[in-house]
């Protein structure tokens, strides 16, 4: 059994093909224990105690090892000192990338932005793929948000396309400049197929009709608003470890979950975003097309729950 308690441990550092949901730790996101390795190889210890201690002295170790797994103090974390509007779209994906409708789509977006200038907002951030287009084909389009990022700073999901290859990526403008953050970690067998050259050329030829896999950034991207630094993340890659190295202040997420209604996944995400906001001390500003946006903060602790 407690090699079974070893191993039940150790399965959230295991990720097949770079999927790493399958986390356990992620399990106490509610509640009062901490969301962390520690806390879980407490609990374990704590339920083997009853197994194994034979005298009375079980249910004070029990009691004893659950209270070192509590979650006391709330982690410190920095919000942005500003007014952001984190725009909700409701896109079936069936519709996001049919050509008839794109203008439309656009145009939408587009009033969105007009409703946030208006309200005062400093910052308005739409969902990832909120423009179903080659950002970088879109002459047009790109002037009409240098424009209006004279009056709002714009963070928006759009496709990238640079030398016959697409991105997935995030377009910032603010004050008559744009910025272009393509996709760090792609999403297994979604975004990329991580095998070999042979295999990966087969499925794409065969399921997804010889496209090939989105290319990546080299690192992850960031960008200043008023001083403040942000972590730029789309979708998948704002659970990832990797997203969180480094300085930045806060994590600007955009994500489109219209691929999973109804279903679940936006519940899952959720959890393991506070999961990572808890481990990392940070704030996340998440817009989101299909399921609710919000910002998500770090885990309440115990003592912050009953005594501030």
């Amino acid at each position: 059994n407690w090699l079974k308690a070893l191993l039940l441990i150790l399965v959230s550092n295991i990720h097949p093909f770079g999927f790493n949901w399958l986390n356990l730790e992620a399990v106490f996101v509610p509640g009062i224990f901490a969301p962390n390795l520690l806390a879980l190889a407490f609990i374990f210890a704590a339920i083997l105690c009853l197994f194994y201690v034979k005298n009375r002295l079980k249910f004070i170790a029990f009691a004893a090892l659950l209270a070192c797994a509590v979650q006391y103090d709330t982690p410190n974390f920095k919000t942005l000192p500003f007014e952001v509007k984190l725009a909700n779209t409701e896109v079936p994906q069936e519709l996001k990338w049919a050509k008839q409708l794109k203008n439309e789509f656009i145009n939408q977006n587009l009033a969105i932005i007009d409703e946030a200038i208006n309200a005062g907002f400093r910052a308005i951030i739409l969902p990832e793929s909120a423009f179903p287009v080659y950002m970088t084909h879109e002459r047009n389009l790109t002037s009409e948000l240098l424009e209006k990022s004279q009056k709002i700073a714009i963070v928006a999901g759009a496709l990238a396309r640079e030398n016959g290859t697409s991105y997935n990526s995030a377009f910032f403008f603010d004050r008559g400049k744009m910025q272009r953050m393509d996709k760090f970690i792609l999403v297994p067998f979604g975004e990329e197929i991580p095998l070999p050259a042979f295999a990966r050329d087969l499925i794409n030829k065969i399921f997804f009709g010889g496209a090939k896999d989105f290319e990546t950034a080299s690192a992850p991207g960031d960008y200043e608003i008023d001083g403040v630094k942000i972590r730029n993340a789309i979708c998948y890659e704002a659970t990832r470890d990797e997203l969180f190295t480094g300085k930045f202040d806060v994590m600007i997420a955009v994500t489109n979950n219209g691929w999973f209604m109804p279903s679940t996944e936006p519940n899952l995400q959720r959890i393991l975003l506070r999961y990572y906001a808890t481990k990392y001390g940070k704030a996340i500003y998440h817009s989101v097309n299909g399921s609710p946006s919000e910002i998500i903060t770090p885990k309440q602790g115990l003592l912050d729950k009953f005594f501030r």
